[in-house]
């Protein structure tokens, strides 16, 4: 029986090599943050434990940075910071309060790529910050403050393995996009949609690396 060209373009995709790549990438790049996550988790727990508080909320920032798809670690640490704040506050330590609640936004700001995974943390941080920073000026700029809390606090650095097997992915899929996706007119052909899933998802990569 004859295949659909449809059904071939997809088969054809399943055994591309770069597929098999992108699958490879993004399977490293999971279990890369679940073990980098619960790493510093375990070892923000134990320095906590042992009264190394200032070490210990480093390491639950960087348990939350370390996200991946269904991480619970990412929010518990995130919760951990917040309370630790909150605490701060309660007992008129302003500064300390303040130390906390940056850490937890480095956090948050490094893991909006493309999820937004801690969402739900921005505002109630960002107002928090504002409080206290309001509090701590005698003529607090408001407005200026507010544009600092938006800025984006993503870090430049990554892990160098990861970064560039992504971007070798993302230029692979790209001249796939370009020799297969689009013929000389630039118009699509039977090959564009999975040569734009290529692409796509090489990308996801890319920022995922980015992150972490």
């Amino acid at each position: 029986m004859t295949k659909h060209p449809h059904q071939l373009s997809w088969l054809s995709l399943l055994l591309n090599p770069l597929t098999l790549l992108i699958f490879v990438m993004s399977t490293t790049l999971y279990f890369t943050a679940r073990h980098r996550a619960y790493r510093h988790w375990e070892s923000a727990e134990l320095l906590e434990e042992r009264g190394e508080l200032q070490r210990a909320v480093l390491h639950y920032q960087w348990a939350a940075r370390a996200y991946y798809p269904g991480s619970q670690v990412g929010h518990q640490a995130l919760s951990r910071l917040w309370a630790l704040a909150q605490e701060a506050i309660r007992a008129k330590q302003p500064e300390e309060a303040l130390y906390y609640l940056s850490l937890q936004r480095g956090a948050i700001r490094a893991s909006i790529w493309l999820l937004s995974p801690y969402d739900q943390w921005v505002d109630p941080v960002d107002q928090a910050l504002l409080k206290l920073y309001s509090n701590e000026l005698d003529s607090p700029n408001v407005e200026l403050i507010k544009a600092n809390l938006k800025a984006d606090l993503r870090p430049n650095t990554g892990q160098s393995v990861n970064i560039i097997l992504s971007l070798i992915a993302l230029a692979l899929s790209l001249q796939y996009l370009m020799s297969l996706g689009l013929d000389s007119k630039l118009e699509t052909t039977r090959h564009t949609r999975s040569a734009m899933s290529l692409f796509l998802c090489s990308l996801v990569m890319f920022y995922w690396a980015l992150a972490l």
